[in-house]
């Protein structure tokens, strides 16, 4: 995937303990492909695009109370120089 159309300083900024289709709305609002993910210190951990929490949304398993904490691993949401060039450190 390539992260090169995403914005690397700006964008909305959100909890992971935000659900899934509350986080797309912030997406659609915003007009952005991705939202950062930041931590109780509002530190970004990760970078989850359009695309994935789509997929997650269609999945069989997926309702409306599944949160951004419960299918996104802070770890593997983008790739730890890839998340450096978006400002953000890898949660270790």
């Amino acid at each position: 995937m390539s992260w090169a159309g995403l914005s690397r300083t700006s964008g909305p900024r959100v909890s992971v303990d935000m659900t899934v289709e509350v986080a797309l709305s912030v997406m659609f609002s915003a007009l952005s492909d991705h939202l950062f993910l930041c931590d109780e210190d509002d530190q970004r951990t990760g970078v989850v695009t359009r695309a994935q929490l789509a997929a997650i949304r269609d999945s069989p398993s997926y309702t409306d109370r599944v949160r951004l904490q419960d299918v996104i691993d802070t770890n593997d949401a983008l790739a730890g120089h890839e998340m450096a060039a978006f400002g953000a450190e890898p949660v270790v």
